[in-house]
């Protein structure tokens, strides 16, 4: 709502959203209810404003054969801009505890590696612009760097490419990225298996074979081994405790983590996983594994798109392509993945039977 969020040249500008909403209002037509934040942005709390319809509203865009379900035979898409605004973000250290993303930082230093980041990011922006993505939004895409204040950072710490805009497909739920079209095609996910703990591997130098699943130990639902170990990789220790929202979580799939005490199942994960034993004293944590994941990610788009004219949308340790060039598109992130990593890794195609699960 704010004018510091409608960037130079978007289609719709601040005064003209102000001024629709204000109409909207008199004419009674929504329901506006103010957001606020209080405290600091990284220990206060808030709450975003949101536009609700009257049943006015909906009662006029009933007669006019305009519907929940049909509403979106009304609108048609436009394609994302060429290139956007803030191709690359720098964020601070997120500090212990906190829940909030690190604080936005200036891009320093300058220079010929940052300019090269950002004209790869644009690149990928301006092909992937020329798409026809349908089904879900498409708004650009945008690398964020993570622990830009870490003594060691050198444009080589998070580093994920984030879709832009509330209504992308990224925070879109699995669901509905089955209605997710690129040129008239229907098309399917490519995820990479177990990525952060094979390029744990890697970055140690420790044979790996990723066709073996890490999550099998007898004795514990594989989802409670998944849990523990993804966990541990994004923390800097082990936790003592099952964290709440892992709780929730494995409960809406019918498993009670108290079943499954966490000081048994990271004995049974250590004992398999030797290499997680001095993991409390490792160099590397979720910031250098995003980092490798997405070069690989952003090194097999560009092979995809430059080489093969096949577009790809990232979904973090993950590629979503069109169905019909699915192996190659498999065979590309796999090369890449190597290149960076030193190991083939596991991967699978997700069905439209995982996606509605």
């Amino acid at each position: 709502m704010g004018k510091i969020n409608f960037a130079p040249g978007a289609y719709v500008g601040y005064n003209a959203v102000r001024d629709t909403i204000k109409g909207l209002r008199q004419l009674d037509l929504i329901e506006f209810h103010k957001g606020y934040k209080s405290g600091s942005i990284e220990n206060g709390e808030g709450e975003a404003t949101t536009l609700k319809p009257t049943m006015k509203l909906l009662e006029l865009a009933l007669s006019y054969g305009i519907t929940p379900a049909t509403w979106h035979d009304h609108y048609r898409y436009i394609r994302a801009p060429a290139t956007v605004a803030k191709p690359v973000l720098l964020r601070a250290k997120r500090k212990h505890g906190d829940k909030y993303k690190g604080k936005a930082m200036p891009l320093e230093p300058a220079g010929p590696k940052l300019d090269r980041i950002i004209e790869r990011v644009q690149t990928l922006n301006t092909y992937l612009s020329k798409q026809n993505i349908t089904g879900l939004r498409f708004n650009g895409l945008q690398r964020i760097y993570a622990c830009g204040d870490d003594e060691n950072f050198d444009w080589n710490m998070g580093a994920r490419l984030y879709a832009l805009g509330a209504d992308n497909y990224q925070n879109a739920k699995k669901i509905y990225r089955a209605n997710l079209m690129i040129n008239g095609e229907k098309t399917k996910e490519i995820d990479l298996s177990g990525s952060h703990f094979t390029i744990l591997h890697g970055l140690r130098g420790e044979s790996f074979d990723p066709t073996t699943d890490p999550y099998d130990i007898p004795g514990y639902p594989r989802e409670v081994i998944k849990c523990f170990i993804n966990q541990s990789l994004g923390h800097c220790q082990f936790h003592r405790r099952w964290p709440e929202e892992n709780v929730d979580k494995l409960a809406e799939r019918g498993i009670s983590l108290k079943d499954y005490p966490i000081d048994n199942v990271r004995a049974a994960v250590l004992n398999k996983h030797p290499i997680l034993t001095t993991w409390k004293d490792s160099p590397f944590r979720w910031q250098h594994f995003h980092f490798v994941e997405s070069e690989a990610i952003i090194d097999a788009m560009y092979e995809l798109a430059f080489t093969y004219d096949v577009p790809a949308l990232p979904l973090h340790d993950s590629l979503i392509v069109p169905e019909s060039r699915i192996e190659l598109a498999d065979a590309v992130l796999k090369k890449w993945f190597k290149h960076h990593v030193g190991i083939v890794p596991g991967t699978k195609v997700k069905t439209e039977a995982d996606l509605l699960r």
